[in-house]
């Protein structure tokens, strides 16, 4: 279901496309480079390749009590019903969202997960 890790240029294309390094995507990504293109798992949701993140440049501009942010969809849930985003912001740590969904929004790529893997459903997406 997983891709091979991807190659340091994947990575590198992946940082320079969104202006900066987002070192747990950036770890994530040497270990797998997303899964097969159209493969889930048993929620429907995908983690797509680096190549896929370049391809679909899904991204979401917003502004919060944060500030501005740029959201970069790095996968989807339910055959794109929902996107899994980066959410970037000057000078700020990156963020994790679904789909602008900021009462799920992760400090870290590991917690965002985690809450997926804990409650599927609370994670915004059904």
């Amino acid at each position: 279901m997983l891709n091979p890790p991807a190659s340091e240029e994947q990575i590198s294309a992946l940082s320079s496309a969104l202006g900066c390094q987002v070192a747990e995507l950036e770890s994530f990504y040497r270990r797998a480079n997303g899964m097969a293109d159209g493969a889930t798992d048993a929620h429907l949701v995908a983690v797509w390749s680096i190549e896929k993140i370049l391809d679909e440049h899904k991204l979401n501009w917003g502004s919060d009590a944060n500030g501005p942010y740029c959201d970069w969809a790095f996968g989807d849930v339910l055959i794109y019903s929902h996107l899994l985003a980066v959410r970037l912001r000057g000078g700020l740590a990156p963020t994790y969202v679904v789909d602008g969904y900021s009462a799920r929004e992760s400090s870290s790529l590991e917690t965002f997960f985690g809450a997926y893997l804990e409650d599927p459903c609370e994670f915004g997406t059904y």
